[in-house]
């Protein structure tokens, strides 16, 4: 960062003998921003190598409503050494609209000793496509589409090259992960969406002139790539599905993505700390990545990327979303959703969601460059949020071991919401 400044000087009366002079006056800089300066070593070289003794000193803080249960005494340090999460990890939970616990393991940023805390905020990853999919849910009961609406009669710049099928892909296909792109098409969106300034296979670029990161310029870009198979036939997870199911909802209600997301969740459950990582080149007390020092990238994802991947948020914002879909009671007393949403989507597509469990309801997301993140519901009535940054990635089974191993817990009366205000 360049802070350009006046220098001021004073000079006061001369005599013969003698001239006096004041320091020179120095204004503060014009921008409070922090710098960001990048470590000589990387601080975390070797964690994975420390041994398990290493997890002892690492530090735990948090509050449980449990006064014989601490963070520190639920097992989450083991469950640490278990999966070698090595750099920072969040577990919060509620049980029936009442927080239970907070707890934030390790370090959001190791070069400066700071230990995660529950303010820190964080990449979700593909726990983007929970929130994208409930929205969605939310606009077909406000009448906007429906399930079986085709996505290029909502989305018209939306013109998939479906060669000798009969079908088009509908707005249920592409929630369920059979809008008929395949694994080829997924590796070419995750390279586009993710390395935007890289030099990316874009064979449009020529007749192309908008944004190729936008999400027109995505979706430009799945229009020249043929479909793999029948659309509703097959299943290839989708990424691609997902910024178009974005698209859909910028078209329908004819704002951008965010304030969708805030008008029809944020708003109504008073949660501010969610952002697009493509929309805010500053965003506030994030938890460094193992791999890149926590640099504060704005090319780590892309406004195309939001509904599939590119969210960032506090790990009670997306607790409190969670909670709100009110899973257990299958959406009767949700705020954000209608019990529609169960009756036509959830409950008889639910086992071809993300993480697939007869008891949990949520998605799990990972990214290669060091974020992990579970959020999920059972039908209990426990909601979870698991995320942090790491080098190595578990596996979903082991968050969701995580989650089940919290939600065996007696949960209490009381509530730490109250105690978590500006937080979420």
């Amino acid at each position: 960062m360049l802070v350009i400044g006046l220098t001021l000087s004073a000079c006061g009366a001369q005599t013969a003998t003698q001239a006096v002079s004041q320091p020179p006056i120095v204004p503060p800089p014009v921008s409070t921003e922090p710098v960001v300066s990048e470590p000589s070593q990387n601080p975390y070289a070797g964690f994975a190598t420390r041994g398990p003794a290493f997890f002892e000193t690492m530090p735990i803080t948090g509050k449980t409503v449990w006064p014989t249960k601490n963070c520190d005494q639920l097992g989450i340090r083991e469950m640490m050494k278990a999966v070698d999460f090595n750099a920072a990890m969040y577990i919060v939970a509620s049980y029936r609209g009442k927080l239970q616990l907070h707890c934030s393991f390790g370090y959001s940023d190791q070069a400066a000793n700071k230990p995660a805390v529950i303010s820190d905020t964080m990449g979700i990853e593909s726990v983007s496509k929970l929130i994208t999919a409930n929205l969605i849910l939310q606009a077909v009961s406000e009448g906007k589409f429906r399930l079986d609406t085709p996505l290029t009669a909502v989305v018209p710049y939306y013109k998939p090259s479906v060669g000798s099928f009969s079908k088009k892909p509908t707005v249920l296909d592409a929630l369920r992960h059979r809008i008929g792109y395949g694994s080829s098409t997924e590796q070419s969106r995750y390279i586009n969406n993710y390395m935007p300034f890289a030099k990316v296979p874009y064979d449009f670029k020529s007749t192309f002139t908008g944004n190729p990161n936008s999400v027109e310029g995505q979706i430009w870009y799945y229009n020249t790539i043929p479909l793999e198979y029948e659309p509703g036939t097959q299943q290839t997870y989708s990424g691609a599905g997902y910024v178009i199911l974005s698209a859909a909802l910028e078209a329908a209600y004819g704002k951008s993505y965010m304030q969708i997301l805030q008008e029809k969740f944020m708003n109504k459950l008073n949660v501010t700390r969610i952002w697009n990582d493509g929309d805010t080149p500053i965003i506030p007390d994030r938890a460094w990545r193992y791999k890149d020092n926590g640099e504060q990238r704005t090319d780590r994802n892309t406004p195309a990327g939001t509904g599939a991947s590119g969210l960032i948020a506090s790990p009670l914002s997306i607790l409190k979303i969670v909670e709100a879909f009110d899973f257990y009671e299958q959406g009767k007393n949700s705020l954000i959703l209608d019990a529609s949403a169960f009756t036509n989507y959830i409950t008889p597509y639910r086992s071809e969601l993300v993480p697939i469990s007869d008891k949990w309801y949520g998605h799990f997301g990972v990214a290669g460059i060091g974020s992990i993140s579970l959020a999920a519901s059972n039908a209990d009535g426990w909601s979870v949020f698991i995320g942090g940054t790491t080098l190595t990635s578990p596996s979903q089974a082991a968050l969701i071991n995580m989650a089940e191993s919290i939600s065996q817990i007696s949960p209490s009366a009381d509530n730490l919401w109250l105690t978590v205000a500006g937080k979420y």
